[in-house]
């Protein structure tokens, strides 16, 4: 196959003029590369042949397709598809220099192309909705007919949708689909509609389309394939972002369901084989993009069959050596390109037929989705590099273009297939699949006598290609290579073909063979579907503790579907049998599964069918009688690990509807321990149902007012914010007005009363002003601020606030308050305001936009007061890019334990942001964020965040029928949504009570950190951000 195709994640912006972005000087940007020494890098197409390329593909004959944006062109995603603007590019490179001298619109008025693969004459390319067939009939290089093969991918313009396709060693043409889903109808009629990231696998012709892969990750990006085309990809979110990481690389095997854990999972009812797939590296946010294996030597000869991926955040392309591990992959990472520019983003590599590496830049153009400023640059057109090894010798005719493909014999054809050439290999391959039947004997001639593994793998697929049964013949004979590529190529194959003439030898290979090829032969048994494999496929299962083998051998249990036999090895001596068999009975559509076969294993002595048992469990809610019984016990025992802790959870939140259950938890929170109390209100927390059950409310009202642990009164508060109970209003008002109760848990208790008073007591806002005073800790203020902007003052109140408070709040108090004067009040109020706004040395926190917001309706004898307020703003926003520089040139002097000091203290940082294992979950975790995100772009995030807003956190205001809240959304399901309001709080809003949803320009992050901190602890907190991961006896530099 092609090293070809890319895409990346996503991110968008303006349009700008050719002319203009012809200025561009790529030698300046050429000039801050980096590439091994003995590699050289130029620019083979520049601002005169593109705009904004972001992905690529190379056809047969070196001609570079490139999938292109044309700007920030569309405010909404609907808008792509009515107005599509984007387009495929061509370049060609008419006198063989190695630099492109000709640029064709092959195809214009694309929604949003992302990707593609040039087969048999036409450009296969996805541009969700669609999958598109584009054929130029005539030749002039311009494609004259398109035909859609398939509709239904549901577009985002962050480029969250569907890429592809590429081609597999296989003859199908494979596509990745984001977490938006997809609702959409087989060229066979079926409709397949979903909300989870597929992997799919279709016909060039649009036909038998089917998933092989799925999960709950953002966004599968590119694809490529091993010699034995097994599929390996980038992908966005394998997991929130946490101790340093979020993407990852991943060998996407059939079947697999992979992380990260999303509620779409259970709700598209995916087949689960157990835990979450593993993938094979993981990385923190780099937006990894392009990715394709390197079939070459000409850049070393250790570097055939590496992969090179394309990261966009970091702006660097990545080496893997990619290595066999059991029956998945790992990998050894370098970087092989790299740029200090921080605003050079490469998404796509490729490999030219001269064995030279294609880097496609795209440009300063794409910022939707992207942890990056929010600041498009479209004056910034991308380019296309190219990296090639010094002193290479010139390839002769690299591309095949002297041979006459249309009369050569099938033995010449075979002769090709070990030639170094591989784009010459690639037509070799076509040519003997167009020959058919005629070239199956040199083909099975050549799986006997060629000593090169890579030339029988071809000829396996060559064979599966043509599906004649004297190919399959030949296939079957592949089972017994002495070869382990070529025997998964063959047991691929075979799988595929639904063979059922290779059953028996698949047999013997899931018995004996080596773990990859155990894995692709469990496969294939359940593909052919051969129920009489059940008992080897237990018997495999015997010692194994390959995750990959294991999932392959359930899967085909699952698909077999036969439950009789397989309950039989519930009593297995091995307890590998005896957990697949659990979990195949568990998921497969016949199974008639009873509470007491599971029973048993919950206390039996190994750890992993306990394991196995507790996750079967939670499936069921029909088995809460049994499940109580053994919960009571348990819950009155040794303390919970972290794996009950996950599954007793997931069990409760599943019977939670139960009324049986519910009493359950009501009389075990009575008497529980701290852990137990929290444990219990953490799953009261997460029951999906619209109501709170009654029992709930009165059983964590008790909590309240009877614990004297903070941990347990937090808590309460905690769920009575979530679920805005509205019933415990006399609670709170004690736990507000008790003197022996912790400062936060008063205070937080004044929050949730909000929900049933809008007004505060004069005695309660004296509480509230008493603890916005300097001599409180930082977190106690903030949170006082909070409840007090939730509030409905009196004139009286915010008179006091106005004069008397405001003129003395730091920068980080003053912009939280600030929201309880808008709406309009007097004039009096709205000159006090202003005046103290004006002589504020916080004024730099607020934006234009938010002041006039807040002034909106104040009468007409404010306005000279706003006019002179906002004429200074905008004198004090002017100097933004000299405070930052200059503070950036201070970070060197920083003292990296100082700065730890503060992050956990005085800056507050950690009561939204967690580094390792401690702070909090408000705002995105920062754990290693110095790999992904520059010493500027951080202060810059830090000292005006509403510049820069990380993806998945961006501030919602929510209306609903009664009101309004705002917060970044935590989490999403079809019944509500989970809104985080300040570091303490959150609130679940039913999505039927909802108007409206807006994202808001203001981040939940306050501005004015710097203003909290001297220069000096500005540059400690920088130093210890980015240099988090350094032992700070060894390392002297700060990274990045």
């Amino acid at each position: 196959m092609l090293f070809q195709t890319v895409i990346f994640v996503a991110c968008s912006s303006s349009q700008n003029s050719k002319e203009t972005a012809a200025k561009t000087d790529h030698s300046e940007r050429l000039a801050t590369i980096k590439v091994p020494e003995g590699y050289s890098v130029e620019v083979v197409a520049g601002p005169d042949l593109v705009d904004y390329p972001m992905f690529g593909t190379v056809d047969e004959t070196g001609r570079l397709f490139l999938f292109e944006s044309t700007g920030d062109v569309y405010a909404k995603s609907e808008d792509a598809i009515q107005n599509p603007k984007f387009r495929i590019n061509l370049l060609e490179d008419t006198n063989e220099d190695g630099i492109y001298d000709k640029s064709t619109i092959f195809a214009d008025k694309v929604g949003f192309p992302q990707g593609g693969v040039f087969y048999k004459g036409s450009l296969y390319a996805s541009s969700a909705p669609d999958l598109l067939k584009l054929t130029d009939t005539n030749g002039d290089g311009v494609a004259d007919k398109r035909e859609v093969l398939l509709s239904g991918w549901i577009l985002n313009v962050n480029a969250n949708s569907l890429i592809g396709p590429f081609i597999g060693p296989d003859g199908w043409l494979y596509l990745t689909n984001a977490i938006m889903g997809f609702d959409l109808t087989t060229k066979e009629g079926q409709r397949l509609k979903g909300g989870t990231a597929r992997i799919w696998r279709v016909q060039p012709d649009g036909s038998k389309l089917e998933w092989i892969s799925a999960g709950g990750m953002n966004n599968p990006v590119e694809l490529t394939f091993t010699e034995a085309a097994e599929p390996i990809g980038t992908e966005t979110y394998f997991t929130d972002p946490k101790a340093g990481q979020r993407d990852a690389l991943v060998y996407w095997t059939e079947g697999g369901v992979y992380p990260k854990p999303n509620k779409n999972i259970d709700r598209d009812s995916l087949v689960r084989t157990g835990e979450l797939m593993p993938v094979i590296s993981k990385y923190s946010r780099v937006s990894p993009a392009g990715i394709g294996r390197y079939r070459n030597t000409a850049l070393g000869e250790d570097f055939k069959d590496n992969l090179f991926s394309a990261q966009f955040n970091t702006h660097r392309i990545i080496r893997h050596k990619l290595i066999r591990e059991g029956a998945s992959f790992h990998t050894e990472d370098q970087v092989f390109f790299s740029t200090t520019n921080e605003d050079f983003h490469p998404t796509d590599v490729l490999e030219d037929g001269d064995g030279s590496l294609l880097v496609v830049e795209t440009g300063g153009w794409f910022i939707k989705g992207c942890p990056l400023s929010q600041v498009s640059k479209p004056e910034l057109q991308g380019a296309v590099y190219r990296v090639r090894r010094k002193n290479t010798p010139t390839v002769d005719d690299p591309f095949g273009k002297q041979i006459n493909w249309n009369s050569l014999e099938a033995t010449k054809a075979v002769s090709l297939l070990s030639d170094d050439r591989p784009f010459v290999r690639d037509r070799a391959v076509q040519r003997l699949v167009d020959l058919g039947e005629t070239a199956v004997i040199p083909l099975s001639e050549a799986l006997k006598n060629y000593k090169l593994a890579d030339v029988r793998t071809k000829a396996v697929f060559i064979l599966y290609r043509i599906g004649t049964d004297k190919a399959l013949t030949g296939i079957r004979s592949a089972l017994g290579d002495a070869d382990l590529q070529v025997r998964v190529a063959a047991a691929r194959s075979v799988g595929l073909a639904k063979d059922k003439q290779a059953i028996n030898k698949l047999m013997e290979m899931v018995a004996k063979d080596e773990a990859a090829a155990k894995r692709q032969a469990a496969t294939a048994l359940g593909q052919i579907g051969a129920p009489l494999a059940v008992p080897a496929l237990l018997s495999a299962a015997d010692g194994n503790s390959d995750r990959f083998i294991q999932h392959a051998i359930i899967y085909s249990l699952i698909t077999l579907n036969q439950p009789a036999e397989i309950q039989q090895a519930l009593a297995h001596t091995s307890s590998q049998v005896q957990e697949v068999a659990m979990i195949a009975l568990d998921q497969m559509a016949a199974s008639t599964l009873q509470a007491g076969q599971v029973m048993p294993f919950l206390t039996n002595t190994n750890k992993n069918l306990q394991h196995t048992a507790l996750w079967v469990a939670s499936h069921h809610p029909e088995w809460a009688k049994e499940m109580i019984g053994f919960l009571e016990k348990r819950l009155k025992g040794s303390v919970l690990s972290t794996d009950e802790i996950d599954l007793y959870g997931e069990m409760l939140v599943s019977f939670c509807g139960n009324t049986a259950m519910q009493q359950f938890m009501a009389n075990a929170l009575k008497e529980a321990t701290t852990d137990r109390k929290l444990f219990l209100m953490d799953a009261m927390a997460k029951c999906p149902g619209k109501e709170f059950p009654p029992i709930w409310t009165e059983s964590i009202g008790s909590q309240l007012t009877s614990s004297t642990d903070p941990l347990v009164q937090a808590k309460v508060l905690e769920l009575v914010n979530l679920r805005e109970i509205t019933f415990l209003s006399k609670q709170l008002k004690q736990a507000a007005e008790n003197t022996k109760i912790q400062a936060n848990i008063r205070i937080a208790a004044l929050g949730a009363l909000l929900k049933t008073q809008s007004a505060l007591s004069e005695s309660q806002f004296q509480y509230l002003y008493s603890q916005l005073q300097a001599e409180n800790e930082a977190p106690l203020r903030q949170q006082a601020a909070t409840v007090l902007a939730q509030s409905k003052l009196s004139e009286e109140q915010l008179m006091k606030l106005a004069t008397e408070y405001l003129p003395k709040a730091d920068a980080f108090i003053l912009p939280r308050l600030i929201p309880v004067f808008q709406h309009g009040h007097t004039g009096e109020i709205g000159k006090a305001l202003a005046t103290t706004l004006m002589n504020s040395k916080s004024l730099d926190s607020f934006s234009e936009e938010n002041m006039q917001t807040i002034f909106a309706s104040y009468p007409q004898e404010v306005k000279p007061g706003i006019d002179s307020l906002l004429a200074k703003l905008r004198e004090v926003q002017a100097g933004r890019l000299k405070r930052l520089q200059e503070m950036e040139g201070r970070i060197a002097d920083g003292d990296l334990e100082k700065g730890r000091t503060l992050f956990f203290g005085k800056a507050i940082c950690w009561t939204c942001h967690k580094i390792g294992n401690e702070g909090g979950k408000l705002g995105p975790d920062l754990t290693s964020i110095q790999k992904d995100r520059s010493a500027h772009d951080l202060l810059e995030a830090i000292v005006y965040p509403s510049v820069s807003f990380v993806r998945e956190y961006e501030t919602y205001r929510i209306k609903t029928k009664t009101g309004e809240h705002t917060g970044v959304i935590q989490e999403k399901t079809p019944q509500a949504i989970v809104l985080g309001t300040t570091p303490q709080n959150s609130v679940r809003i039913p999505r039927e009570e909802i108007v409206s949803m807006e994202i808001q320009n203001t981040s939940m992050m306050p501005q004015g950190l710097d203003q909290l901190l001297t220069p000096q602890e500005m540059a400690d907190l920088m130093a210890f951000i980015l240099g988090q991961d350094q032992d700070p006896e060894t390392d002297q530099s700060i990274l990045r």
